[in-house]
């Protein structure tokens, strides 16, 4: 035991060489540290550096800005293409054309905002001309809005949508206008539906009545900075896009306190109105805002 032990030491204390060439005698684990310390020296000395490689001119690249910013900046806006602006103006003339020769009509949907009017009296008074008056103001109002979700997402969501040019630009338009009808459909169908199955056809009747006078005021009240809007950008454009959104939401504000007090009035449940503002109000928007993120995330 004791030779096989001295016969392994002798052994491990052998004559080494470095990778200079130098010969090293000594204990075997500080030989071999010493070894591997030139070692390392000598690649470490072999490595290539850049400028080596690439020439002494040679520069680091920048690194790509890849930010939600960086992003925006290089993106085709949705909006402030020639469509855009046409259908903005076509929309602001073709209204006020509409307002200018049925001024009376227009004034009295707006005595419903001053209590001046109630919707049964306006509703009880009505003739052809006033409905096809509604029924235009309703469509412009909707082609607006469909280009007001435009420049709001033109605003505040361009860096996550696909950009567009030349003749497709006039797409989103399209779409934008038919997704707000279909919302508006979707609305109409589900209160027909609801009214023949409660035989409460009246009372649905007056409540899309209310719906119209209500979306007839915010289409006129919004017109001058619908078309501010349209036509601005940066800060400006997103200002005129705060006050848009506030007129929205004063007038959905005031939709929701009128419809309650019909609800109230009809002796109808306050769970009945909350079930009508969840499955007609807020139930088609959501299923299309899915949809649209979808399809564009």
């Amino acid at each position: 035991m004791v030779q096989h032990l001295t016969d392994s030491l002798t052994i491990a204390d052998t004559v080494l060489r470095d990778p200079g060439g130098t010969t090293v005698t000594a204990d075997s684990l500080l030989a071999a540290d010493t070894v591997l310390s030139a070692a390392g020296g000598l690649h470490e000395s072999m490595a290539a550096t850049a400028g080596a490689v690439y020439g002494a001119a040679s520069t680091l690249a920048a690194q790509p800005d890849v930010s939600v910013q960086a992003v925006a900046e290089h993106l085709t806006p949705l909006t402030g293409n020639v469509f855009y602006d046409l259908a903005a103006l076509a929309c602001f003339v073709s209204l006020c054309l509409i307002v200018c020769l049925y001024r009376g009509y227009a004034f009295g949907i707006f005595s419903v905002l001053r209590g001046g009017a109630t919707t049964d009296k306006i509703l009880g008074e009505q003739s052809k001309v006033f409905g096809a008056f509604l029924v235009t103001v309703i469509t412009l109002g909707l082609f607006i809005t469909g280009l007001c979700v435009l420049k709001f997402a033109d605003l505040f969501l361009s860096p996550y949508l696909d950009s567009v040019a030349g003749w497709r630009a006039a797409l989103p338009i399209l779409g934008a206008w038919g997704a707000a009808s279909l919302v508006w459909g979707c609305q109409f169908v589900l209160l027909k539906a609801a009214g023949s199955l409660t035989l409460s056809q009246e009372f649905v009747d007056r409540l899309f009545f209310l719906k119209k006078i209500v979306a007839a005021i915010g289409t006129i009240a919004a017109l001058p900075l619908f078309l501010l809007l349209a036509l601005s950008d940066g800060q400006s454009a997103q200002v005129l896009a705060i006050l848009v959104a506030g007129i929205a939401g004063l007038l959905t504000i005031f939709l929701i306190v009128r419809t309650f007090m019909l609800f109230s009035r009809y002796n109808f449940s306050i769970l009945l109105w909350i079930l009508y503002f969840c499955a007609v109000e807020i139930f088609p928007i959501s299923l299309i805002a899915i949809t649209v993120m979808r399809m564009t995330w």
